[in-house]
């Protein structure tokens, strides 16, 4: 199970937009991964935390907002993290595992 969408969905927004940034900011040896979804997704949450903490965010500030966002469309792909929630993104997808245990998709 993976808590992304594949990286092959590009109907997805999100999924869109990482490959298109991956693909113009990253390394040439670079490879669309669910992890580096996840992480992109993560970043883009932290970035609307930060944007609704204000100009001179502080860590406290910082963690108020976030704990705040509820129903984030990070591009097709809504999160959630108020306070009480803390689960993120509600669905899973089914993964293909290679050998040694190489998420493949």
């Amino acid at each position: 199970m993976q808590v992304v969408p594949s990286v092959t969905k590009v109907a997805v927004p999100v999924v869109r937009e990482y490959l298109e940034t991956l693909k113009k900011y990253g390394k040439p040896d670079w490879r669309p991964s669910a992890y580096g979804l996840e992480g992109f997704l993560a970043a883009k949450f932290l970035a609307e935390g930060l944007r609704r903490a204000g100009p001179s965010p502080t860590p406290e500030s910082a963690s108020a907002a976030l704990a705040k966002i509820e129903q984030f469309d990070a591009g097709g792909i809504t999160l959630d993290y108020r306070a009480g929630n803390r689960e993120g993104f509600k669905s899973v997808e089914i993964g293909n595992m290679g050998a040694k245990g190489r998420l493949m998709n």
